[in-house]
């Protein structure tokens, strides 16, 4: 198994190849004249599929294999232990945690909207499928915790990820108005 140190690297070249990819298809894009809305949803579309491919190398690929395989099944259970325990020493990495978490899926919620053309709901339940399936990925591999709580927050993180895209087009829509 390569280092994290080297598993970094390696994403961040696929990353860096992937966008000047992109960046190459779309420019052919133009010079054969394709609209401007074809070159932006074909953008989106493969920045989407990157960060997904992104999101399955950090949440599984990445991580080394555990001895034991825990899975939490509690909603909230970190909350109601924090709670229970009176602020027990290590409440700021589950905070953390709980916050690193949301936002990893962030993008997904944004993105998702742009590709899918809808309302919240298929980027709410295609994010919330996403983190159920790197849960279970994650305990068949033993690469991670399966953790209700990692569903639960990633599914959050994805409607911010909603809710700034929805933000996004109406400042897109007055900027064009003015324009």
């Amino acid at each position: 198994m390569p280092s994290i140190s080297t598993m970094i690297i390696l994403l961040f070249v696929i990353v860096v190849v992937s966008i000047i990819a992109i960046f190459v298809i779309a420019q052919i894009g133009v010079i054969r004249q394709w609209d401007t809305s074809t070159v932006v949803k074909f953008e989106m579309v493969a920045l989407f599929a990157i960060y997904v491919v992104t999101l399955l190398v950090i949440t599984i690929v990445a991580r080394d294999v555990r001895d034991e395989q825990p899975v939490y099944l509690i909603p909230f259970g970190d909350l109601y232990f924090i709670i229970k325990n009176k602020y027990p020493w290590y409440v700021d990495d589950i905070i953390k945690l709980n916050i690193l978490n949301a936002a990893l899926f962030i993008p997904y919620g944004f993105l998702a909207r742009e590709v899918f053309k809808g309302k919240i709901l298929i980027p709410t339940v295609s994010s919330l499928l996403v983190s159920l399936i790197i849960e279970i990925l994650q305990l068949i591999t033993s690469r991670g915790v399966f953790d209700i709580n990692d569903i639960i927050y990633n599914t959050i993180g994805s409607l911010i990820g909603c809710g700034l895209y929805t933000l996004y087009k109406i400042l897109r829509r007055k900027v064009s108005k003015q324009e």
